[in-house]
């Protein structure tokens, strides 16, 4: 149904959340601590925050202001705050700040449950939405509006943390003359094919969109060019092996990828820092196309 994460360093109140999230067939990752819960963010896809309020080490202000920095869609991540004895005053602030919900503890197990599936239903619908908008109808990888966000975002954290971070464009060779051959419908295969073969050697938290036309972008979270290499020789040789028609002997496709990594490509902007990787791929393309152009 969701994937749940609760902040808390009580025992008590932490079974008896656990035991009301059961009721709904959910279960949920327990961070005792800020640092912990960043962990959880950073390696899951969380659809719902609890915050035993009385126990959590971070103000609850402060973590909803994070939020969005943690996760660009953040804002849309339900927060049920679980507390007592909190003067109107805090709690007006805290839910005019993001908060979604205020539960008085001790709580009935059953509200707090039937609260907890109704926040995820409509998370799950906000979710589609998102999805309809942000993903290329053709290939299933997201759109060029959604990497702008993403990559922005990906970039101020590298710099913020100090991590690495790589951007790959990659463009599929003579495409044009795929479509003149073989016909459009044959050429939105190859588009297809090679998204899906991309996706599948990229690891959970890297993102591939399309980057426009035949080409896409792949934000690499946490590589540095050594890695980005690898990842794209082995793009490159699955591309290069498989038969998008196996009655077409004749029909191979082949890509060619420029890479930029951070810190390595210290841009002052997201715009040079794509430029450096588009840079290397024209080098790719004129250096005779089907290779992989990094850093040197």
């Amino acid at each position: 149904m969701g994937e749940i994460l609760l902040i808390t360093a009580q025992g008590d109140s932490c079974e008896a959340v656990l035991q009301a999230l059961e009721t709904e067939g959910v279960s949920a990752k327990v961070a005792n601590d800020w640092k912990q819960a960043r962990n959880v963010f950073s390696s899951t896809q969380v659809d719902l925050v609890m915050v035993d309020q009385g126990k959590s080490s971070m103000p609850v202000l402060d973590l909803v202001g994070a939020l969005p920095e943690l996760e660009p869609i953040g804002v849309d991540i339900p927060l049920i705050l679980l507390g007592s004895n909190s003067a109107w005053e805090l709690r007006a602030r805290e839910l005019r700040a993001g908060a979604t919900d205020y539960v008085d503890m001790p709580f009935a197990r059953e509200e707090l449950s039937a609260l907890v599936a109704a926040r995820l239903r409509t998370k799950n619908r906000i979710d589609r939405l998102k999805s309809d908008a942000s993903v290329d109808q053709l290939t299933g990888a997201y759109n060029r509006r959604y990497l702008d966000t993403q990559i922005t975002s990906k970039l101020g954290e590298a710099r913020r943390y100090g991590h690495p971070l790589s951007c790959a464009i990659m463009d599929i060779d003579r495409f044009k003359r795929i479509n003149d051959t073989w016909g459009h419908q044959m050429g939105d295969s190859v588009l297809k094919g090679v998204a899906t073969l991309t996706r599948k050697l990229m690891r959970e938290g890297d993102l591939l969109a399309r980057y426009g036309g035949e080409e896409f972008a792949l934000v690499l979270n946490h590589t540095d060019a050594l890695g980005a290499a690898i990842l794209g020789k082995r793009v490159l040789s699955a591309i290069e092996s498989v038969r998008f028609a196996p009655e077409q002997d004749e029909l191979i496709v082949t890509i060619s990828m420029g890479i930029a990594t951070f810190p390595n490509d210290d841009a002052e902007t997201v715009e040079e820092f794509i430029q450096r990787a588009d840079e290397r791929l024209y080098r790719a393309k004129s250096g005779g196309r089907n290779r992989v152009v990094g850093l040197e």
